[in-house]
């Protein structure tokens, strides 16, 4: 078939195996070749795409907007976030953090509710707030903006507003600690992962979060935070 639904289904299936070649190639531990092969996998999805293939993509290839998706199937859409989420995977294991979060943002700007990519970029980037400050006590006092957009990334993929009484977070904090999930799951919010996390990985990452936000919610490095994530929002647009 050429040309229409079947060329585009066609497409995907040929995209499908690429995916699948580039994540055997990943848990091989050829991670350069990997990740060669996932720039590719988009780099041919952002030419196969009629609005943008007159257009010269830029060298970061890795920056897609969710207008460059819109005309897609879900089906295609998805192949292409779980190329981005292992790319970034790739990046990670060859210490390229910025680059992963990066790409991640780009996941999250086609698929806001990626629970892989929402997870994964809010690990990076409380990692590398930790990374920036060491000592703990002057970190909660004055919170790296790093550490700010984490937190509003993740509130806003889980869907808690950000403008509530501090009981409203105690309590959102106490739902998920009597899940049972705060001792045997505890460093579990601290890797990235794949495939989906479970339950107590993500109520854990929750809760991590809420402890983070009611400390610093009112720092005006939030403000920061929220900004940065407003911009990159408004660049994807």
């Amino acid at each position: 078939l050429k040309g229409g639904q079947g060329g585009n289904e066609s497409r995907v299936e040929r995209d499908l195996i690429r995916l699948q070649i580039a994540e055997a190639t990943l848990r091989l531990g050829n991670v350069e070749e990997a990740l060669a092969m996932y720039r590719e996998l988009v780099a041919r999805f952002q030419h196969s795409q009629s609005h943008i293939s007159n257009r010269q993509i830029g060298p970061n290839v890795w920056e897609i907007s969710r207008a460059d998706v819109e005309d897609c199937s879900y089906r295609h859409r998805h192949l292409l976030v779980q190329a981005l989420v292992n790319a970034a995977l790739a990046f990670v294991i060859i210490q390229r953090h910025g680059d992963a979060i990066e790409v991640l943002k780009s996941a999250i700007a086609i698929d806001p509710k990626c629970h892989q990519a929402a997870f994964n970029l809010t690990v990076l980037l409380l990692n590398q707030s930790r990374s920036r400050r060491k000592d703990e006590q002057k970190y909660e006092s004055s919170p790296s903006v790093e550490r700010a957009a984490a937190v509003t990334y993740w509130m806003k993929y889980r869907d808690i507003e950000l403008d509530k009484a501090t009981d409203y977070y105690d309590g959102e904090l106490k739902q998920r600690k009597d899940r049972m999930i705060r001792l045997s799951q505890s460093s579990m919010h601290k890797k990235l992962y794949q495939s989906s996390p479970s339950l107590p990985q993500t109520l854990t990452l929750d809760c991590a979060i809420l402890k983070i936000w009611i400390k610093m919610r009112d720092n005006k490095a939030i403000e920061h935070g929220l900004a940065t994530l407003r911009n990159g929002n408004a660049r994807r647009a």
